[in-house]
């Protein structure tokens, strides 16, 4: 059994998962969830339980049960907090407790059909939020430009990064490639989009209230190409993407941390500006 402690935000837990997968995967074993209780955690909506994921969830870790296996696997804990590829993550046998990030798709690379699959939806899009996935699922043209802002803003870590500035930039970089690009715009500040990036001048404004955060990801996915934001939320949004020849651009620099922690983050054959 390969068991991981999950955490942070939606995309943070697919990584999170998609390297448990793999793991469970290559060593022919069953895969086990444990939701972090930590109160940042709990605060946010829970939405793995949306996609079809071949893996039990635990509730929390402190559960008898959640004690008592990690008692029996405490030999294989990697305490691995870092968010770059390690190789060694991949020679854990059949029982591993993963505690980390494991932020690349190194990590899952040789099974991305198997991850691709299990992050499909359980349930189809419902009511109106069918219009616009049919309309962005039919436009040749359809690029998904995502922008968190508002815990952004402020953060030490990761605020300052994707900035207006940016968005021009990968804008102009992304319409050398495709001139007749159409936008879709997803973000948690859509009147700064409006107003800030004067480049967008064809364009759909997304998110709304009504969006659950898994749809809004879901939605990005039909887009045929992507730029993103310094964001594992966006990371996924663009991976996802059917598109065999999509352009997915993200910043050059991921972080305010030390960049070699995210070294891996961006694969091969995307552009960083």
């Amino acid at each position: 059994m390969i068991t991981v402690n999950l955490k942070g935000g939606l995309g943070n837990q697919m990584f999170q998962y998609a390297c448990g997968r793999a793991l469970a995967l290559k060593n022919a074993t069953g895969l086990s969830l444990v939701r972090s209780q930590h109160s940042r955690d709990v605060s946010r909506p829970f939405s793995l339980t949306h996609f079809n994921l071949k893996a039990e969830i635990i509730s929390g870790r402190k559960s008898p049960f959640f004690l008592k296996l990690k008692e029996r696997l405490k030999q294989k804990i990697t305490g691995d907090f870092h968010v770059g590829f390690d190789p060694k993550v991949l020679q854990l046998g059949t029982t591993a407790y993963l505690d980390g990030y494991f932020q690349s798709e190194l990590y899952f690379k040789d099974y991305e059909e198997s991850i691709r699959e299990d992050f499909t939806l359980k349930e189809p899009l419902s009511g109106n939020k069918t219009v616009i996935a049919d309309i962005i699922r039919n436009d040749p043209n359809a690029v998904s430009v995502h922008v968190r802002r508002n815990d952004y803003l402020t953060h030490p870590d990761f605020g300052g990064v994707a900035t207006r500035e940016y968005y021009n930039r990968a804008i102009a970089r992304l319409q050398e490639n495709i001139p007749t690009a159409r936008f879709y715009v997803f973000s948690d500040d859509i009147v700064w989009c409006q107003t800030e990036l004067t480049s967008l001048k064809d364009a759909t404004f997304v998110s709304n209230p009504e969006l659950k955060d898994f749809e809004e990801m879901f939605l990005m996915t039909l887009t045929k190409h992507h730029i993103i934001a310094n964001s594992s939320f966006s990371w996924w949004g663009a991976w996802l993407g059917q598109n065999p020849t999509k352009i997915v651009i993200a910043p050059e620099r991921w972080s305010n941390l030390n960049e070699d922690w995210y070294r891996d983050i961006i694969p091969e054959k995307w552009i960083r500006v």
